[in-house]
């Protein structure tokens, strides 16, 4: 069932292809630079106290465990209207509003045991001892503001991701066919794996070194 995914690959579980993760990298850094440095984005990061952040309803406190992560950040209202003044994609925006606002605010107590990580959006990892938000929330949240907008990047992406001449598709990358095989230019390294074909000989020829 991964497999028949043209978004997958199987690695030790379902991932997404190399060519998509690259996709959400580099738009996901863009976003999240462009949040904390929009004008809602600093303001929030600027405060460096509890009560003062809780104070302002654009933003929510981070109650992150270590030191270093807790910090005041803009609620999830807050980053997806900028984000939204900023171009970003709109599946990224449901992906920093899931996975980075969600799990450090809702998902982030300073004490994360089982009887604390109580929110449906949370769950606790026993191995770890974190509190951190569910695949579901995450994938929910991205699907629910992708609709078009994945579609048109998945379009544009096509379009630009082809084969050269004697190359095939495998796990979505362009690779050389093997000495004595051939294929057509232009497979698409989005799609599923694709072939090389035999080089047949002609007649009263014969193969040496894979050349006829």
């Amino acid at each position: 069932t991964c497999t028949a995914n043209t978004e997958c690959v199987w690695d030790d579980g379902c991932e997404l292809n190399a060519i998509d993760i690259a996709v959400i990298d580099a738009d996901f850094d863009v976003c999240v630079n462009g949040l904390m440095s929009s004008p809602p984005g600093a303001a929030c990061g600027a405060i460096t106290g509890e009560a003062a952040c809780t104070a302002d309803t654009t933003c929510v406190w981070s109650a992150e465990a270590s030191a270093e992560d807790t910090k005041c950040l803009p609620t999830i209202a807050t980053a997806d209207a900028a984000g939204t003044t900023a171009d970003c994609p709109a599946g990224v925006r449901g992906l920093i509003n899931a996975a980075y606002i969600t799990d450090v605010t809702t998902c982030g107590p300073a004490t994360a045991s089982a009887t604390t990580c109580t929110d449906s959006k949370c769950e606790f990892d026993v191995e770890e001892s974190e509190c951190r938000v569910t695949n579901a929330h995450v994938f929910s949240t991205m699907s629910a503001k992708c609709g078009t907008n994945g579609a048109d990047a998945r379009s544009t992406l096509q379009a630009t991701v082809k084969c050269a001449v004697n190359h095939y598709v495998k796990s979505n990358v362009c690779t050389a066919c093997a000495a004595g095989s051939t294929n057509a230019l232009g497979d698409d390294a989005y799609e599923a794996n694709t072939t090389c074909d035999a080089t047949i000989c002609a007649v009263n020829q014969y193969v040496k070194s894979n050349v006829c």
